[in-house]
Formats: structure tokens, C-alpha cells, sequence
């Protein structure tokens, strides 16, 4: 059941079984960041830039190849019978809010 435009989808991502990105290409996925925070766990195809690192240790295992549809419907199944790693990620320790801000204040102050 699709429910449409959600204001605040971090109550949905928190209560799904897996967040699923079967990209071939993105910018940097906040997404993935976001069901971390949640706690939820993430299947996402390895497209470049992004996914590798943010998933690194033991969530690596949720990167499956891309244009791959076998191998993500293996991972689906896999956390639906229960696989679930540790979500504590080294990405959320790198990442602050505070350094994200004066990163983009210093782009501003470049141009």
C-alpha cells in the first residue's frame, strides 16, 4: 500500500523491517545515514560513490552488486529471516551537524 507524500518519513523508516536502495547512481545517500539513525537496517545496491562508505564493517554485507536483482532479493530474504547487523556505523561518528554547517559556510565564503 503506497500512503503518498509522508511530512516526516523517519517514523516509517523506523518501523520497516529494511530500508532497500537499488540505485545504479546517486549523489550521496542520506538515506541510508537516516535508517542508520533509526535503527533500521539497509540493503543498498554498491553504486559508486556512497554506498561503500557509508556501510563499512559489518554493514557492508548489505551491499549487493548492481543491476543485480538475484542478489538483492537474496539480501531481502536474508533480513526477513532474521539477519540483522550490529547498525553501529563509524559513518554517524564522522558526520556532525556542526562540521557539515561550517563546510558549507566556507563554500559560501569561497565564491
Amino acid at each position: 500500500m503506497f500512503r503518498g507524500l509522508q511530512t516526516n518519513p523517519y517514523p516509517w523508516i523506523k518501523r520497516a523491517q529494511a530500508l532497500v536502495s537499488s540505485s545504479d547512481f546517486e549523489g550521496f545517500s542520506n538515506v541510508l545515514i537516516e535508517a542508520i539513525v533509526c535503527g533500521t537496517v539497509q540493503i543498498s545496491t554498491l553504486f559508486p560513490l556512497g554506498p561503500s562508505e557509508i556501510l563499512t564493517d559489518e554493514l557492508s554485507a548489505l551491499l549487493v552488486p548492481i543491476q543485480n536483482p538475484e542478489a538483492l532479493a537474496q539480501k531481502i530474504d536474508d533480513v526477513i529471516k532474521g539477519f540483522r547487523p550490529n547498525l553501529q556505523s563509524n559513518i554517524l561518528n564522522n558526520i556532525q551537524a556542526k562540521d557539515a554547517a561550517a563546510s558549507y559556510l566556507a563554500l559560501t565564503e569561497a565564491t
